[in-house]
């Protein structure tokens, strides 16, 4: 709809895809959702063993060596066969935690794929993805073995584990109230927004200017926004901000480019994915859960969840959706099916041209 009814109406067959590729995904059993996540796992795995080789032969390539905002001080950032070092994070915590629901037979295949996975996430230096990943294992460890440490936990004849999980949490409460009664964070956070790392995580690395011209373009086009080409070269130039290939936010993406319509369907389409997400959980083994938190958080800073076109950032969604859609198919099949009661009458009803009369006592059937 906002391709054709937008202020900037534009059509192309790169909308076609995201809709066949989706049709044929939410048809997904289990065994093809198996099939589909091992070949994830096993590509992505090669894809970031690539782009570490790649340092030795062709460095330049591959790192950034002029990055000066991560963590790492001196540390080159790694870009890889990637668009983006970001994109190469998405892709090596997808791998990750591939790796984590289906893994190797041989134990040495998971120590080597773990092992190419954290260093390029190490190198990649993505901060997000890293606390990306850490929730959505924390979400398959807890579907999977939170009722067994919550049991472990609440034990009255083992009750160290859980002394020790409240002593720890005491600790930590106790050493947080000394910071904030003896660390002066007033004078710091103050002395940290000043230099240019705090200005620029102020202004969330300039992305409150973009924010700011995709509202306005919302309000200029409330009903079905710009249309899908806003983010493309010519606008950009238009705008002075060359490298904003998106919104980087996912609802105010959705809302510059598709307008309340868009906006909308957005927010209902995301309330049913979590919804499913939950419901599917414990059957998916927490892959559902996993995948919804992944998509959630790059949400904040990208546009995973754009069917305009297809990408990297798709295949996040799209196993999400085979998660779903296989874990659906299974509830169905697995509930009875209630035979119709029959209508209780004093008379037994004549037969019907299609049914036989009931055999007497005396004839054969």
């Amino acid at each position: 709809m906002p391709a054709l009814l937008g202020a900037h109406p534009e059509m192309s067959h790169n909308y076609v895809y995201s809709l066949i590729i989706g049709m044929a995904v939410v048809l997904a059993t289990d065994a093809e959702r198996d099939q589909a996540f091992q070949a994830a796992r096993n590509v992505l795995l090669l894809f970031m063993a690539a782009s570490l080789l790649l340092i030795a032969v062709e460095p330049t390539l591959v790192l950034d060596t002029a990055y000066r905002q991560g963590l790492l001080p001196g540390v080159p950032r790694l870009t890889g066969l990637a668009a983006h070092a970001v994109s190469l994070g998405i892709l090596g915590q997808l791998g990750l935690l591939c790796l984590l629901a289906y893994p190797f037979r041989r134990a040495w295949l998971n120590r080597l794929g773990w092992l190419i996975g954290l260093t390029v996430l190490f190198l990649a230096q993505s901060k997000t993805t890293w606390i990306s990943l850490i929730l959505c294992a924390l979400c398959i460890l807890g579907v999977r073995r939170g009722s067994a440490v919550w049991r472990q936990l609440g034990d009255p004849v083992r009750p160290e584990a859980g002394m020790l999980t409240v002593v720890g949490f005491m600790l930590a409460v106790l050493g947080l109230s000394l910071v904030l009664m003896f660390g002066d964070l007033g004078a710091r956070l103050d002395t940290f927004l000043r230099s240019s790392e705090g200005a620029q995580l102020a202004s969330l690395t300039g992305r409150d200017q973009i924010w700011a011209i995709a509202w306005q373009e919302w309000r200029q086009h409330p009903v079905f926004g710009y249309g899908p080409q806003i983010w493309e070269a010519d606008f950009r130039i238009s705008i002075g901000m060359p490298n904003a290939t998106h919104a980087h936010n996912q609802f105010m993406d959705t809302l510059s480019r598709s307008g309340t319509v868009g906006a909308v369907a957005l927010v209902g389409y995301a309330l049913v994915l979590l919804a499913l997400s939950l419901r599917h959980a414990r059957a998916s083994r927490g892959m559902s859960l996993a995948l919804f938190v992944a998509l959630a958080i790059r949400s904040h800073s990208e546009v995973p969840l754009s069917l305009f076109g297809y990408g990297a950032e798709l295949l996040t969604h799209l196993l999400l959706l085979m998660t779903l859609a296989a874990a659906s198919q299974r509830r169905a099949r697995s509930v009875p099916v209630r035979p119709a009661r029959a209508a209780q009458s004093a008379f037994p009803h004549p037969p019907t041209a299609t049914e036989p009369p009931m055999a007497s006592p005396g004839y054969g059937a």
